[in-house]
C-alpha cells in the first residue's frame, strides 16, 4: 500500500469550544496539489483537472506547518519528500474523492456548468482555501494569481493598484504578508445586541498566545499620516468601513456582560467610536456609533469574513510600532544587593 504524505497546519476558521491551536488542518499531500492548482490556474472542470493540469508541490514548509510521515524510514521520508518536486496527474475517480475532501473541509467548492453541450463539474477555492493559498512564502506568484483568477472574492483587489502606487509595493504586500499569516483559528461567533434587536455572525480572533513572541517589546502604536489621508478619501469608502466595523464587533466583546452604568461610561471610549468620529471629523459620542442604531451602517453589511480580514489589513496598514528606548539606569549613592 502506497504510503501517504500527510500536512497539518492550522486552521482558518476554527471549530467551536476548542483550544487555540487545536485540532489542526490535515491534508494529503493531493489535497495541497489540487488546491494549489486551482488558486493558480484559475476554476477547473473535473475534466480538466484529470487530462490537463499537472501539478508541482514545494517540498519546504514555513513554520506552523507539519510533516506526517508515519512508519517511515528515513530513506523513505527522503524520497517521497523529493518526489513532491515532481509534477503528478491524477485519474478522474481520485479527482472526485480529492475535491470531495477539499470541500468537506471548505477549502473548495463546487457547481454546475450549463452553458456548454455537456454539463460540467466546475471546481474553485473558497476564501479559506485561498487564504491557506497565500500562507505560503514559497508561492511567489501567489497575489498575481489570486488578482486574476480571484479577485471579487477579495474586497480590496480593486484598491490594490492605487494603495501600491501611494505607500510602495513593498509595504502593500508585507502588510498583506502579515494579516494573512496572523489570520488563523480566527471563531465563529454570533453577535446579540437586544437594544437594537440585532442578532448576526461574524468572526473574532482567537488569543494568540500560542503564536506570541517570546521577547516582549515596550513600543507605542502610531498612525500612519499617508495611509490616514488615503482612507478618508471617498475612493476608500470601503475599507474605511471594514475598519470600522473590524473594530466594532472586538469592541462589542469587551461590552459583554456590563451593566447599564458600565455601558455608558465605556461607549465613549471604545475604539470603533473614537475612529469613526476621527474620520468623520466630529467630537467622540455627538453621533455615537452604539446608539440609535447608527452600528447598522456598518453590521451585518460589513460582517463577514471577507470584510473581516480587509478590516484587519487596514489596521495593519494604518498603525505601525515604534519602539520605546529604554532609560539608562541610575545610579544610587547607596545600593543593597542580596545573594
Amino acid at each position: 500500500m502506497k504510503k501517504i504524505i500527510r500536512f497539518s497546519f492550522f486552521q482558518i476558521v476554527a471549530e467551536k469550544d476548542v483550544a487555540v491551536g487545536l485540532p489542526t488542518l490535515e491534508m494529503e499531500e493531493s489535497e495541497i496539489r489540487i488546491l494549489w492548482a486551482l488558486c493558480e490556474k484559475g476554476p477547473k472542470s473535473i475534466y480538466n483537472l484529470k487530462e490537463k493540469t499537472k501539478f508541482f508541490l514545494q517540498g519546504y514548509w514555513p513554520k506552523r506547518v507539519w510533516i506526517n510521515l508515519p512508519d517511515t524510514t528515513a530513506e523513505e521520508a527522503k524520497r517521497m519528500l523529493k518526489d513532491l518536486h515532481e509534477p503528478t496527474t491524477y485519474h478522474r475517480s481520485s479527482i472526485y474523492r480529492i475535491v470531495r475532501g477539499l470541500s468537506n473541509k471548505n477549502l473548495a467548492e463546487t457547481s454546475r456548468d450549463t452553458s456548454g453541450p455537456r454539463i460540467k463539474t466546475v471546481v474553485k477555492p473558497t476564501f479559506e482555501g485561498l487564504i491557506l493559498y497565500l500562507q505560503n512564502p514559497f508561492e511567489k506568484q501567489k497575489l498575481k494569481n489570486i488578482w486574476t483568477h480571484y479577485s471579487k472574492m477579495i474586497p480590496f483587489s480593486d484598491k490594490w493598484n492605487s494603495m501600491v502606487t501611494l505607500l510602495g509595493e513593498e509595504r502593500c504586500f508585507e502588510t498583506l504578508e502579515q494579516t494573512v499569516k496572523d489570520f488563523v483559528d480566527i471563531r465563529r461567533v454570533k453577535f446579540l445586541i437586544r437594544p437594537l434587536k440585532m442578532t448576526f455572525e461574524g468572526f473574532l480572533e482567537s488569543p494568540k498566545i500560542l503564536f506570541a513572541s517570546i521577547e516582549e517589546e515596550d513600543f507605542v502604536l502610531e498612525r500612519d499620516e499617508v495611509v490616514t489621508t488615503y482612507l478618508k478619501g471617498k475612493t476608500a469608502r470601503i475599507l474605511r468601513n471594514a475598519y470600522v466595523a473590524y473594530l466594532a464587533v472586538n469592541d462589542i466583546r469587551k461590552l459583554c456582560w456590563k451593566s447599564k452604568e458600565e455601558l455608558e461610561k465605556l461607549l465613549s471610549k471604545l475604539e470603533s467610536e473614537k475612529e469613526l468620529a476621527y474620520f468623520e471629523k466630529r467630537q467622540v459620542g455627538s453621533n455615537p456609533l452604539f446608539k440609535e442604531g447608527r452600528i447598522k451602517e456598518f453590521l451585518p453589511r460589513y460582517s463577514g469574513i471577507e470584510w473581516f480580514l480587509t478590516g484587519m489589513f487596514v489596521k495593519n496598514l494604518l498603525w505601525h510600532k515604534r519602539a520605546i528606548e529604554k532609560q539608562e539606569n541610575k545610579i544610587y549613592d547607596f545600593e543593597v544587593e542580596f545573594y
